[in-house]
Parts: C-alpha cells; sequence; structure tokens
C-alpha cells in the first residue's frame, strides 16, 4: 500500500487515469470536461461494485443449466451525490443497474474564503440502515464536506457506506479516516498537497465550477 492510507483504493486503471490527465488539462472544459468526469466517475463507481457480495445461482441457458454469480441481494443500493459536482455520478450509477438502485441527494457548498463547507437541502429515504450507501464526492480536498455529509447519514441510521471520488488529497483522506475510520474511499486519484486556498494540487482546478460551467475552466 504505497500512499499509507489503510481505507483507501486508488485506481490502477489505464483508461482511467488517461481521463483524469484530461480533466486536469486547463484547457479542457464545457461539454469535453462534463463527458469525460462523467466516464471517470463510473469506472469509480465500476470499481466499487467489484467487491459486491456474490452467491451461486442454478440458472438456465439456452444451452443448457448452469450454476452462475449472482449479486446477493441482501440490501438495496443508494447513491446519494453531494451537489452540485456530484451529478457526475449519476449516469454511471444508472450505468451499474444494482439491486435497489436509489438516488438521495445531500447539497453542500464550500466557502471560498474560509474553505468551510455548509450543507443545504437533502432529500433522502427513511430508514437508511436498510440500504448500501455510495457517496459520490468528486473532490476529497480538506475532508470537510466528505466527512459532514456521512456525518448526516450516519446521524440519520445509515450503517454502510463507500465514499466515491474522483480526485483526492491526502489531507482529505486523513480527515475521513480521523472521522469515520469505517468508511471505504475509492479514488481515481490521489495528491499530496493542498493550495493555500485549499485546492487540491495539481489537481484539476474547482471540479464543480468545470462541471457546471460556473466560470471558464
Amino acid at each position: 500500500m504505497a500512499h499509507g492510507h489503510p481505507n483507501l483504493t486508488v485506481l490502477q486503471n489505464a483508461r482511467a487515469e488517461d481521463l483524469l490527465t484530461e480533466l486536469r488539462k486547463k484547457e479542457t472544459s464545457g461539454a469535453d470536461f462534463r463527458r469525460k468526469a462523467d466516464r471517470l466517475a463510473a469506472i469509480v463507481l465500476y470499481e466499487a461494485a467489484k467487491n459486491l457480495t456474490r452467491v451461486d445461482m442454478l440458472i438456465e441457458t439456452p444451452v443448457s443449466k448452469s450454476t452462475q454469480p449472482v449479486l446477493l441481494q441482501d440490501k438495496p443500493y443508494l447513491l446519494v451525490p453531494v451537489l452540485g459536482a456530484g451529478a457526475a455520478f449519476v449516469s454511471g450509477f444508472n450505468e451499474l443497474d444494482l439491486p435497489g438502485g436509489g438516488i438521495g441527494y445531500v447539497a453542500a457548498r464550500r466557502d471560498h474564503e474560509t474553505h468551510i463547507a455548509s450543507l443545504g437541502y437533502s432529500r433522502l429515504p427513511a430508514n437508511l440502515w436498510k440500504y448500501k450507501i455510495i457517496v459520490g464526492e468528486p473532490m476529497l480536498a480538506t475532508g470537510g464536506s466528505g466527512r459532514d455529509v456521512i456525518g448526516l447519514l450516519k446521524g440519520l441510521g445509515a450503517e454502510d457506506i463507500t465514499l466515491c471520488c474522483i480526485i483526492a488529497a491526502d489531507q482529505g483522506v486523513m480527515e475521513m479516516q480521523a472521522s469515520h475510520s469505517d468508511v471505504k474511499i475509492i479514488t481515481a486519484g490521489l495528491d499530496r498537497f493542498l493550495t493555500a486556498k485549499a485546492y487540491i494540487n495539481p489537481g484539476l482546478g474547482d471540479f464543480g465550477d468545470r462541471y457546471l460551467g460556473v466560470i471558464p475552466a
């Protein structure tokens, strides 16, 4: 484990690395940025699905009967993207077609002066303990918004949570492990530093602004 974080998985995937490089480029913007971000988020989600619980079931193919693995449907799956940029995870989650396959939302906004995120609107089902929850947070920089969103979910009864990111920084991963050591983190890339303004360095700028087209990249 070269990165030294016990609960962290960093993708070892050539296509994911290529997509992340495209997102890092200053000249990648607009629809191209959104399309590549959606595709990379889908790859991260597929990594999260690799270790889902399976059971063997006897099925019948057009040729013969055969015992094959199927997903154990012990709990429905719920995606909770952190809005607004967490919307990048929605199309990939729909492609996975997991049992349950529901989507909830939590909005978080970072103050660009204090670098502190505040939570806003949320829409979540009742009885969160019944779900396997995947939180979609594109950037894990200081870890504040991810920490607070997962704290909110746990306060509402959530027990089984995985955090999926496009890119993370050491500081954010350490904050998450200090606050929620039971939560697994999956990311396409890990950078070591934050700037004085709490941007991941080298990072890819402000993911939300670039994804939503709020300001020029």
